[in-house]
């Protein structure tokens, strides 16, 4: 009898507690990699427009040499 009595008394105080802890820490690191996941799509569309912007940029640029070029002459 006392041996089935310190088996529930270890589930009790400590397996429970631990399974409980466990769960918590997978589920709160979860929630992380979700977050993550969306900080990485909201960089991605950071890049693209950065991206954009400096094609745009580019254009203008040899735009405007292509233009001194052909004034100077």
């Amino acid at each position: 009898m006392a041996s089935n009595m310190e088996h529930e008394q270890l589930v009790k105080y400590i397996l429970a507690p631990m399974t409980a802890a466990i769960v918590a820490m997978i589920g709160w690191s979860l929630v992380n990699v979700i977050e993550l996941k969306e900080e990485i799509a909201t960089v991605k569309t950071d890049v693209k427009y950065i991206s954009k912007q400096v094609d745009l940029m580019q254009e203008k640029l040899a735009l405007k040499y292509e233009m001194e070029i052909y004034a100077s002459k």
